[in-house]
């Protein structure tokens, strides 16, 4: 498969993965979201974007990636990595519902970005 052919199939895929674990984009739709994209400074855009969000009252959610030390710096709710057991509870939750799923899906299952991602 050419580049070009995974970007075309990533947001189809990325929704059957959601749509395994029990969600659908609809309750993507009711989250107020920032995208950052581009080549340089988008982690220090979202760190900026949502301090100050926080800081102005806003309950926040932050997904960046990568990571440095560990996976759950990932994940930040309030400006606080996701703690140990939440994310051990969200991610067995998530790879359970992905694992009942995955012969109905020619046995596959997302890739280690598109967990976390969908795990977010």
């Amino acid at each position: 498969t050419t580049r070009e052919g995974r970007n075309r199939d990533s947001l189809p895929g990325f929704t059957r993965h959601l749509n395994r674990m029990g969600l659908q984009i609809d309750d993507l739709d009711r989250l107020s979201v920032i995208h950052v994209s581009g080549t340089k400074g988008k982690g220090s855009t979202c760190a900026f974007s949502e301090s100050i969000l926080r800081h102005s009252g806003f309950k926040t959610g932050l997904y960046t990636s990568p990571h440095l030390v560990e996976v759950r710096e990932r994940i930040r709710i309030d400006g606080q990595p996701l703690g140990k057991s939440a994310f051990s509870e969200y991610f067995w939750e998530c790879y359970k519902k992905l694992e009942e799923t995955k012969e109905e899906h020619h046995g596959h299952m997302p890739s280690y970005f598109r967990f976390l991602t969908c795990l977010a």
